[in-house]
């Protein structure tokens, strides 16, 4: 399985449940319903654009789920952008 290399330098197995969290997170900001269907359209997503690689960074990570959720929902995918923009 892929593994996340944090800003810390730090690397921890992928954990989808994380994103699913933030991606949630997201969808509460702008009262938009995150349903088990998304949910599984976001992960097949991600994990179908990092499944070659052994590492990656997170902040490729970041940007790997705001393009899958641009193909997902595009209000989803702006809160997303915003909350990773005002953390960084």
């Amino acid at each position: 399985m892929v593994q996340v290399r944090k800003k810390t330098g730090l690397v921890q197995e992928f954990d989808s449940n994380k994103i699913i969290s933030a991606v949630s997170k997201s969808a509460d900001r702008v009262n938009v319903e995150l349903t088990p269907t998304k949910k599984k359209k976001i992960i097949d997503l991600v994990l179908e654009n990092i499944k070659d690689m052994e590492v990656i960074n997170v902040k490729d990570l970041h940007t790997i789920v705001e393009l899958s959720l641009d193909d997902v929902d595009t209000r989803i995918a702006k809160s997303y952008r915003e909350y990773n923009t005002e953390v960084a």
